[in-house]
């Protein structure tokens, strides 16, 4: 009864052993899409895998070469695309890309001030007449 028990029990760390590893080196295997842009009328635009693909028709097919660079892209539309840094790209006479413009982006400058400077910034260097500081008796 205790070899059965024993057997059982492997049997089940094993599985559990499996599935966490299992899950947890799982992933997609398809290239996600990037940015997506739909027009009504006219079809539209996505991103997928750096590769800009325009919609006519009800099938994509790819606009061009690979966009280049190495940030994100973060917005598209037929011949131009928005990278996470700021470049935007045109796509030039359907096959080149080229830098249309940046716009300014990253992070805000900002200065950490410790609480003892902003306190000396705002003391006022006036005190009250005829009080006298107390000597803590």
């Amino acid at each position: 009864m205790a070899r059965r028990f024993f057997f059982v029990s492997a049997g089940l760390l094993c599985l559990a052993l499996t599935y966490h590893l299992g899950a947890r080196s799982a992933t997609a295997q398809g290239a996600a899409l990037e940015a997506v842009q739909v027009e009504t009328s006219e079809g539209g635009s996505a991103v997928v895998g750096r590769q800009l693909y325009i919609l006519v028709g009800g099938s994509g097919f790819p606009a061009g070469p690979p966009i280049p660079g190495t940030a994100r892209v973060t917005a598209c539309c037929r011949n131009r695309v928005v990278l996470d840094n700021g470049e935007t790209w045109l796509l030039a006479n359907g096959s080149e890309w080229r830098l249309d413009g940046v716009f300014p982006s990253g992070a805000t400058p900002a200065v950490q001030e410790s609480f003892g400077s902003l306190k000396a910034r705002y003391h006022d260097e006036r005190e009250p007449q005829g009080v006298k500081p107390s000597t803590g008796r």
